[in-house]
């Protein structure tokens, strides 16, 4: 059987090049979510598939959407059946990179298939000044705002009663993804 790691933290917290980081040791693949923005550097190959808004809406009338979410003006979904196909993979972990408000959903759908130990979720946390440094090229005031928007994830999935296993993300990314698969095999 599958397992699904997920990654949440606010903006400049690292969650896609960890997720890259893993990509590159072997054993892991993304789970395909789709969204109405535009591509971003910083996406991952394979991470979205890139729709447009009225197909995006097609998909939700239809009810084909686990989970979407409305994040800065753009949509993104998870479609069921790649969940299905992510947790039917064997000898792999898949990995999503989510907000806390989805993952309220995705445990209700494990816990509903009697697959909760199947998922890991964890909330990758970044000190203010380090996060700062790493997005020092884009505007600070929306830099601050996405910073502070944060500061309640993990009140948030405590709330939402998602358990998740909290990892800094300060300096080596390195020393990161070794924690983070330390979790996973334990």
């Amino acid at each position: 059987m599958g397992r699904i790691l997920t990654l949440t933290g606010p903006p400049g917290n690292g969650k896609s090049a960890i997720a890259s980081k893993l990509l590159e040791l072997g054993g892991f693949s993304l789970v395909v979510s789709y969204t109405t923005r535009k591509q971003r550097p910083t996406d991952l190959p394979g991470e979205y598939s890139y729709i447009r808004q009225p197909d995006f809406d097609n998909f939700s009338k239809r009810d084909k959407f686990l989970w979407q979410a409305n994040v800065r003006g753009f949509e993104y979904g998870t479609m069921r059946n790649s969940i299905d196909f992510a947790l039917d993979k064997t000898d792999i972990t898949s990995i999503m990179i989510l907000v806390p408000e989805v993952l309220k959903t995705l445990r209700g759908y494990a816990k509903r298939h009697g697959r909760t130990d199947d998922f890991l979720h964890v909330l990758i946390e970044t000190n203010k000044e380090v996060v700062l440094d790493r997005l020092k090229d884009q505007d600070q005031n929306e830099v601050m705002k996405r910073i502070n928007d944060g500061r309640n994830w993990p009140q948030e999935m405590a709330d939402a009663g998602v358990p998740c296993k909290v990892v800094q993300n300060n300096g080596d990314i390195g020393e990161t993804v070794l924690e983070i698969i330390r979790t996973l095999i334990r």
